[in-house]
């Protein structure tokens, strides 16, 4: 599957109303290595700028009822981080040229379940099931709910085994083998362990600023990882 760059307009008709453009266009990761990691965050491929072959999409199961709302998203992952042996079905990547102008407005299917519940939830199911699939584990789904939004941890816990995840996952990225998964540069690589780092400094600093001395745990374990970082941030908090 290919994605690419997309750009939002809001009007009702192309054709015939004043184009009221977003400020920018949308240009999603392009190496398929960071696409894989940006995946396990939010949904970093545009569905409607997708072409795709039929045979890959028929391979991985397609798209999946379970998944309402999220039906794209949950293809994406099974598509893009599945096991190494999936590799012949193509994987997923995004090219950087402009290949859709995208109207949105309050009928939107989009907008209207965006910030739904019930999809949000969908989400994280998918996501936690593709987590499972590639490290041979069992996920706690609020771990995963913590990882991907610090905020909504409910406990030192899920703090501590969001980042035992992060870094389980980090470590399956960088060790990963397979044709379609070969990092095209060791930047890609480094770029991954950096934005790991700097994940794993926001889930720690969150746990201290909600459960204090309860979490100084979770923020040695990252204060280990990054020394330096953790004065800087140490400073921030007492000032």
């Amino acid at each position: 599957a290919v994605g690419g760059a997309i750009r939002v307009f809001k009007g009702q008709h192309a054709s015939s109303s004043p184009l009221h453009f977003a400020d920018a266009v949308t240009i999603h990761p392009l190496e398929p290595a960071l696409l894989r990691w940006g995946l396990w965050f939010s949904c970093c491929v545009a569905h409607p700028a997708v072409t795709f072959r039929m045979s890959a999409v028929e391979a991985v199961g397609g798209y999946r009822d379970e998944a309402q709302g999220v039906e794209d998203y949950d293809l994406w992952l099974r598509l893009a981080c599945g096991q190494p042996e999936s590799t012949r079905h193509g994987g997923v990547s995004n090219v950087p040229q402009l290949v859709l102008l995208h109207r949105r407005h309050a009928n939107n299917a989009t907008a209207q379940t965006e910030t739904s519940q019930a999809r949000r939830w969908a989400a994280l199911k998918a996501v936690v099931q593709a987590m499972e699939a590639v490290l041979f584990r069992k996920v706690e789904s609020n771990h995963a709910r913590t990882l991907r939004d610090p905020a909504s941890g409910e406990c030192v816990g899920d703090y501590a085994g969001a980042m035992r995840l992060l870094e389980d996952l980090e470590t399956e990225a960088c060790q990963r083998e397979g044709e379609a998964y070969v990092y095209e540069s060791l930047h890609a690589r480094d770029l991954v362990r950096n934005d790991a780092t700097n994940r794993i400094g926001e889930i720690a600093v969150t746990a201290l600023q909600r459960f204090g001395s309860d979490a100084i745990e979770v923020w040695q374990a990252w204060a280990k990882r990054n020394p330096q970082a953790q004065v800087a941030m140490l400073r921030g908090l007492l000032s």
